[in-house]
This record gives structure tokens, sequence and C-alpha cells, in this order.
């Protein structure tokens, strides 16, 4: 007999369990963890209590941590006792990567065989789906843009280590339709500090405007190490590593970590410190995109009035995106939209090819212009030979001509002539921009695709600024 065939069998015959606790905090010390003792029984410390209550509160609940506190944890064992009582839960955990995926499914299964003598069992024997036998159901998934698409009716949804999570945004916003149905939906964003811009940093700040505050009075001790409160029916926590009992007693804590783990005072701070300060300096100003950004919508459409162009960023291999953005300009105003946008990454050189294509077609640009360096001169070859009607201007990117285009790209939106979509890759990217040493790069583990594409499409339009204020060059001699 196969193992799922008699998990099925078992399953029907034993769908009926003892009562269970009426409060989580009760629960969870009927389930066992694995911990730096061994296994013992999860008896939750005051912070994870305290959390699970904000958590029941408010549909949405944000939290910046300290790493090796357990919050992941307690928010899975929380998720799986709302799945034990109620028949109707649909939890959805997303990781940041398949390996942490399998590890929190790993914990859920072990605090479920602990709960064998209240006759809970499951009828699944798949490690990351997760039916509980007369019960609620819990899928534990990677983070990415298809996580939650075709689940109706998500309860509770976890987004993990959302500082770190490629595209946080567009998950972010994918889990809200899944859980629109659901009358009292709980969403749960979770991540230690991760610089001071992006999605989940302005997730977790918009409103308080004092976040870093917060944090350095943790630190010096003038407050409580576990602060909560609420902002438009969203709750905020910050859970520091003093919070807990066992590690809040040793003096030379963070020394410790130093030394076992051998992470610089940079990443400590950041990891363990509830630190939100970058450790490299943004290109674009958070106020500066926030003005830029506040389009609902890419229009789309032509319009005879307006003038077109068209800047590509190529790439066929790895994780990059081929990217192409589409300005629309307003002669009589001198601003500058982002009106429609083409972004794929992994499709043959072809696809893209002809998906830009189309856009050439429509909008018929002024100028297309094409980053040329490595696979990016097969695009400007083909492309030519194609729209030979096309004016095509090949952008060879070096550091000098990659700093111009950028610094013209930040005094457009300095100017405010810029603008795009308030909901963007293009807004996370710019947040994650950053100049580093002499590069001006991506964040580690983000993109600049839609960064480039925009920078080499402005520098080829009418768009010259008269003063040349900024500073970016003085790293750069």
């Amino acid at each position: 007999m196969q193992p799922s065939t008699r998990a099925k069998i078992v399953g029907k015959g034993n769908s009926r369990h003892k009562p269970l606790p009426t409060s989580w905090a009760d629960f969870a010390r009927l389930t066992e963890i694995r911990s730096g003792e061994g296994i013992i029984r999860f008896n939750p410390y005051n912070y994870q209590i305290s959390l699970i209550e904000s958590i029941e509160s408010h549909k949405l609940t944000v939290v910046g941590k300290s790493r090796q506190l357990g919050i992941s944890e307690t928010v899975c064992n929380y998720f799986l006792y709302r799945a034990c009582v109620d028949r109707s839960v649909l939890a959805v955990v997303l990781s940041l990567g398949q390996r942490e995926t399998i590890d929190l499914a790993r914990r859920v299964r072990f605090a479920i065989e602990s709960l064998a003598p209240m006759g809970i069992t499951t009828s699944t024997d798949t490690l990351t789906d997760i039916q509980i036998n007369g019960g609620g159901r819990l899928l534990f998934r990677p983070s990415n843009e298809n996580s939650t698409r075709g689940l109706p009716a998500v309860t509770h949804a976890l987004l993990d280590e959302a500082g770190f999570v490629e595209n946080v945004d567009r998950i972010y916003q994918a889990i809200i339709p899944a859980t629109s149905t659901v009358a009292n939906p709980k969403i749960v964003v979770v991540s230690t500090p991760n610089g001071s811009q992006g999605f989940y940093h302005n997730l977790l700040s918009n409103g308080d405007t004092d976040l870093v505050g917060i944090c350095d009075r943790i630190r010096d001790g003038s407050i409580n190490p576990y602060q909560q409160w609420s902002v438009a029916n969203t709750g905020k926590v910050l859970i520091h590593w003093k919070c807990h009992p066992k590690f809040s007693q040793q003096e030379d804590y963070l020394d410790r970590i130093a030394q076992e783990t051998g992470l610089s005072e940079t990443v400590i701070a950041q990891e363990y410190d509830l630190s939100f300060s970058d450790q490299d300096e943004a290109v674009f100003s958070a106020a500066i995109v926030r003005a830029a950004a506040t389009l609902e919508n890419m229009s789309k459409s032509f319009d005879n009035d307006l003038d077109y162009y068209i800047g590509v960023d190529g790439a066929t291999v790895g994780n990059d995106y081929t990217v192409a953005i589409v300005l629309e300009h307003n002669p009589a105003t001198s601003v500058y939209s982002v009106c429609d946008l083409y972004r794929k990454r992994k499709a043959s050189i072809e696809s893209d090819i002809y998906q830009i294509g189309v856009l050439l077609d429509k909008y018929k640009p002024r100028r297309l212009t094409i980053e040329s360096n490595g696979v990016g001169q097969i695009f400007v070859e083909q492309l030519t030979k194609n729209h030979p009607d096309i004016r095509v201007k090949a952008f060879h990117t070096s550091q000098e001509s990659k700093l111009g285009a950028i610094e013209r790209l930040v005094l457009a939106l300095e100017k405010q002539v810029l603008f795009m979509p308030r909901v963007s890759p293009i807004v996370c990217e710019m947040l994650g921009f950053r100049r580093v040493g002499k590069k001006l790069q991506a964040c580690s583990g983000q993109h600049d695709d839609t960064v480039m594409a925009l920078a080499i499409c402005l520098s080829q339009t009418p768009f010259t600024p008269r003063e040349n204020t900024l500073n970016l060059t003085s790293s750069y001699s």
C-alpha cells in the first residue's frame, strides 16, 4: 500500500480529536519543538504571546525583529492552532527560499506529531501541504509572485524575511486578492532590518516618523525591548533580542554572536540589534521616488499629440530581466511619464525582440535606445534590421556613461518632470539602488534593470537640465 493511500485511510478513521485549549498559548504548550536544549515543550515567552495578540487584533501585522527569537515558528504554530480548531482555515507560509520553506514545514510537522495524544492527524503526507483531519489546511511555499495565485479564501498568510525577498511588493499585492473574500483574514509580514529603503521598510515605518529613534531607545534601554502600536488598523511590532529572558541576561550577547558567527559589526547590528541604517548610500531618495510615483496605472495607449521614446536593457541568462520602457513626452508641459513596460526574464532573444517590436509598432518612438554591452548588441542589430524606420541608438555602458545617465534620471525626478506608476518594479528598484564605493548598483539580491532601461531611455530625450548640482561625481574621480 502506498504511504499516501495509507495516510488517507488512517485519516478517515481518525477525524475527531479531543477538545483543544481556547487560547493559542495553552495550545502551544501541548506541542514540542527542537531547540538548543533538545526537544522541549513550546512554552511561549511573553513577547511571543503579545505578538499573537497583536495578530489576532489586526488584519495586517508588520514585524521588525532580531534574529533567533523564534518569531517565524511562533507564527506558524499559531496558524497550526487555527487550522486545528477551524476547518475553514487556509494558511499560507511564504519563505525566502526553498530551504527555508522546507525547514518551517518540518517544524510544523514535528509539532503535529506531538499532538497525537489529542487525536490530531493529517490526511496528507506531503511535507509542504498539510491537511488537518477535521480541520484546516497549511501550505508552505517559497516567496514569488505566483505563490498565492489560484488560492481562494486564504485566511492566514505569513510573508517571512520580507526585507530580503525579491519583488516583495508584487508578492504582497498578490496576497490581498487571495484574502479578499475572507471576513477577518490575518496577514503577517516579518523580517530583520535591511536598510532604510524598500517596500518592507516603508510598510513598517509609514505613518511613523521616528522608527530609527524607537530602535535607538530600545537599544539604549530607555524603553521596553518589545514595542507595539497601531497605524490605520495595522499592527506594528518591534522585537529586540533583549525581550528574550535568557539572552537579556547575557551582557556580552552580541560579542558572543560575533565570535561564533564571524559576522561584521554592521551585519550584527542589522540582524540582531534592530539597525535600519543603510550599509551604503541610496542614489534615489525615498522622498523624490514617492513624489514621482503618482500614476495609478500606465496608460498603454498612443496619442498623436505626444512623443514617445523607448529604452531597452537586454538579458538572456541568469536572473536578470530584459526590460523595455516606454516614455511618453508631452511637449506642451515638458513632462515625461512611463506609459508602458515590457519586463521578462529567461525568455528567448527571439521572444524578447518580438515583444519589443510590438511596442515599436504601437508607439513609433522618436528614438529607440538599447544598452549594447554583451548580448545587447544582438538586440541592436536585430531591431535595427526589423525596424529600419526607427532611429536606433546603441548605448555602451561604462562607469562614466552609467553615472551620467543615472545623474540625469535623478535630476528629472528632482525637477518633477518624470512620473511613474505608484505600484511598479521601477519604484522598488529605485529604492534599492545604491552607490557602493565607486559603483552604482542594486542591493544584493535585487535588480536594477528597469532603472537602467529608464535611464538609458531618458538619456536620448530632449530633457537637458541647465544646472548640474548633484554630487554623484565626487566618489568617481
